[in-house]
């Protein structure tokens, strides 16, 4: 998650030689507070201008959600690619929803090389899409927000994200307009959006298996 480039420049790089390489200030706040005591806020938005007013960084995204757990429905695991300015990282994230309601969920990301996610994608979850976005991600009053464009499912869809306390007012950036908050609402996860209609999911993998051992899950 703290793979973000800004000015062109990749600004999580730390050196961790007697530092914590989290402890990243911007404007005089650690950033990395906003992502662990925060929730992700998603907002839909009514219209946003072609050019942002202000400095920020262009991506090609594509998610792929892989087969689901044959054994374990509560894993769901899906791979990234993007590419900006003629390079491409590629992402494994898996994501495992707790037994209970009220439970914490555990996610982990791991950046896998162009072979990996070749043989990975092979497993790909048939009964849903590729999700292709166009994406800008900014600062804006000590938040990094992405705004994401919708090119396929749901063409012309268009949310904001950010990460921040779950009931705290943000003053969100002016030059966007928003219709409303859409933080937790279903039909607005890109899990939903991903789904072919009327689809139904043929194939399953064992996660343990397939990348268990590399994500040291349990």
């Amino acid at each position: 998650w703290y793979q973000r480039r800004v000015h062109g420049k990749q600004w999580y790089q730390r050196r961790v030689h007697g530092k914590q390489w989290y402890q990243r200030r911007v404007h005089g706040k650690q950033w990395y507070q906003r992502r662990v005591h925060g929730v992700k806020r998603k907002f839909l938005v009514k219209a946003a201008p072609e050019e942002l007013p202000v400095a920020h960084a262009t991506y090609a995204v594509r998610h792929t959600y892989l087969a689901p757990d044959r054994h374990n429905k509560r894993i769901q695991s899906r791979l990234r690619s993007r590419e900006s300015n003629g390079v491409t990282t590629y992402t494994l994230t898996v994501r495992r929803s707790p037994r209970e309601r009220k439970g914490q969920k555990v996610q982990i990301r791991r950046q896998v090389t162009k072979r990996e996610f070749d043989a990975l994608r092979m497993h790909k979850d048939s009964s849903r899409s590729d999700v292709e976005k166009q994406r800008r991600g900014f600062l804006y009053n000590d938040l990094y927000y992405e705004i994401d464009r919708y090119l396929n499912c749901q063409k012309g869809l268009v949310l904001l994200e950010t990460y921040a306390p779950a009931n705290a007012d943000i003053q969100l950036p002016p030059f966007i307009q928003i219709a409303k908050e859409v933080t937790g609402e279903r039909g607005f996860s890109m899990y939903t959006i991903a789904k072919i209609k009327n689809a139904k999911t043929q194939n399953v993998v064992n996660s343990h298996k397939l990348f268990g051992s590399f994500m040291n899950m349990k």
